[in-house]
């Protein structure tokens, strides 16, 4: 599915299938940003953050900063991009 959606979309930009609006392109990439933002915050803020969940004998729970409004920000990142 997710291959042909490439193709698809690549062959619909290339002969204009379809018309975006550019408010609706701008805002799209704008929502892209702010999710990239919030998962590099993540990062930035939790050292421990990755993609396997393992425990350290000396880590820490984060609870400042985008831990402080909601559990799992980088989730909430992935959810706006």
């Amino acid at each position: 599915a997710v291959a042909v959606m490439l193709v698809v979309s690549a062959l619909d930009h290339r002969f204009g299938w379809s018309v975006v609006r550019l408010a609706v392109n701008v805002a799209g990439n704008v929502l892209v940003a702010v999710g990239l933002v919030m998962a590099e915050l993540v990062v930035i803020q939790n050292s421990y953050a990755s993609t396997n969940i393992t425990v350290e004998s000396d880590q820490k729970l984060v609870s400042t900063g985008l831990y402080g409004l909601v559990r799992h920000p980088m989730y909430v990142g992935a959810l706006i991009m």
